[in-house]
């Protein structure tokens, strides 16, 4: 059994990439239920496209597993939290004002161009900053964002942590988010509270905790029998989704549900994934990865793409289903090269300046994150890969 990726990979973890694609296509054909119905006359595609929402579970999975892979050569070291956190900032916060920015004008504009998830005046300083409150995002999948920041600082505090220590910690703010949360739903007092305080006991934060784990147990060597792990999570999506096969946003609508269902299921899918890359050297849906690398640009844009192309093709619609599908197919089609474009243009050259950056200010932090991530280990590999020195007593 080999004991690093694929040589070709240069130790990035192709896999990840693939399952950001997957996990952003998803994202993209959910919403288009909503433009079908809106715009083409619909409903004709089938209520399960829904179930395209669990993209975002699959997102918050893939992040905690990241974090881990990314600091696993410098957790302990209190240099590293800086690069870390400067590293985090650079891959949201540009992108992520550009497309609220070109929202923004829009809705200055013309409003009702703009689908928010409320009426009403926006709060663009909390928008902006990302900073949880009362009302969603005007660029509504932002929503997603201000957990992976508070993601993100938590991670970093943890960072402090001896490497040893480190799953220990994880385990503890796992524990403090369900408790916090379970106190929210049955003490009447908490009703009303913060949005602080919300999205601090959030339970989709398990999800971030699942993949951490997956990334702990994947660089300690433990990948056991890739296939059934990668197996094993997709009948256990698949068996989810069945039993609310009739009313699929009810699965989104109780939270602990939504993590029940959903993380546990990606979770053995990324470490499936995982495994049969670094120890087999095979990637499943490899030319997918191509797309992996716009996720975070077709996560944030598709939805505006789809509001302002469906106005132009609506009217040249029929009444026929196949309108619609070639519709749909249109609209995602238009969604993925627009994206495809500005991670090439704008996204890509912004995080080459921004690393160098980095790198330049911050070089010991910097130092304790490869770009790329040095490949995956085993336990008995003579390499130093500081999970491996990880004890769990």
């Amino acid at each position: 059994m080999s004991n690093s990726v694929n040589s070709n990979s240069g130790g990035k973890l192709v896999s990840l990439q693939v399952l950001r694609a997957i996990a952003a296509i998803m994202v993209a054909t959910g919403h288009l239920y909503g433009i079908d119905q809106r715009f083409f006359g619909g409903p004709v595609l089938p209520a399960s496209a829904q179930f395209g929402f669990a993209g975002v579970d699959l997102f918050f999975v893939l992040s905690g597993f990241v974090m881990v892979h990314l600091t696993r050569f410098g957790a302990g070291s209190a240099s590293i939290i800086p690069a870390f956190l400067f590293a985090r900032i650079a891959r949201i916060y540009p992108m992520w004002w550009i497309a609220l920015g070109a929202i923004s004008i829009v809705w200055m504009i013309r409003p009702g161009w703009v689908f928010a998830s409320i009426s009403g005046a926006p709060n663009f300083l909390a928008d902006f900053s990302l900073w949880p409150h009362q009302r969603p995002p005007l660029l509504a999948v932002g929503w997603t964002l201000i957990h992976e920041m508070y993601f993100y600082v938590a991670f970093a505090i943890l960072l402090l942590l001896p490497a040893r220590r480190l799953a220990w910690g994880l385990i503890g703010w796992m524990v403090m988010v369900a408790i916090g949360n379970v106190w929210l739903t049955f003490d009447s007092t908490a009703i009303g509270a913060s949005p602080m305080v919300t999205l601090i006991t959030h339970p989709l934060t398990l999800n971030f905790g699942l993949g951490a784990a997956v990334g702990l147990f994947a660089a300690r060597g433990l990948r056991p029998m890739p296939q059934v792990l990668l197996g094993f999570g997709v009948a256990w999506a698949l068996v989810a989704g069945f039993l609310e096969l009739q009313s699929p946003l009810a699965l989104f609508e109780s939270n602990w549900q939504r993590v029940l269902s959903f993380g546990p299921a990606w979770a053995f899918i990324v470490w499936g994934m995982v495994g049969l890359e670094a120890d087999r050297g095979y990637v499943p849906l490899k030319k997918l990865s191509g797309l992996g690398d716009s996720s975070y640009a077709l996560y944030l844009i598709h939805v505006p793409i789809y509001a302002a192309s469906a106005r132009i093709i609506a009217p040249f619609c029929g009444s026929g289903a196949w309108d619609n599908v070639i519709a749909w197919l249109g609209l995602l089609t238009i969604a993925v090269i627009t994206a495809l474009l500005m991670h090439q243009l704008i996204e890509r050259p912004i995080l080459k300046r921004l690393t160098k950056l980095r790198c330049k200010f911050l070089p010991t932090g910097s130092a304790l994150m490869p770009s790329p991530p040095s490949p995956l280990g085993t336990k008995d590999e003579n390499n130093f890969v500081i999970f491996n020195r990880i004890k769990w007593s």
